[in-house]
């Protein structure tokens, strides 16, 4: 299993796919470019465009996926979350 949240660094994810096992499992949160809108600005380069994350997951099990602006804790923040199977 891997586990990625708040961290994005696109050159690294083929080879993070390639790491699992067939079964194995990946779950993914990160910003999406829509957090500059509600919080300090960020680095748009650490940061996914909308629809970006689920791309990543082609040839997996897409178990789970959803773009969100989440409001819990008292602090909105716009992200990606998905979860998949390695075929």
């Amino acid at each position: 299993m891997s586990l990625f949240f708040y961290f994005l660094q696109r050159e690294a994810v083929d080879e993070i796919k390639a790491l699992l096992k067939k079964g194995g499992i990946l779950i993914y949160e990160t910003y999406l470019k829509r957090q500059n809108d509600i919080d300090r600005p960020r680095n748009p380069a650490y940061l996914l465009d909308d629809g970006e994350l689920i791309g990543y997951f082609r040839g997996f099990e897409l178990l789970f996926y959803e773009e969100i602006i989440e409001t819990g804790s008292g602090k909105r923040k716009a992200v990606a979350r998905a979860v998949g199977r390695k075929r």
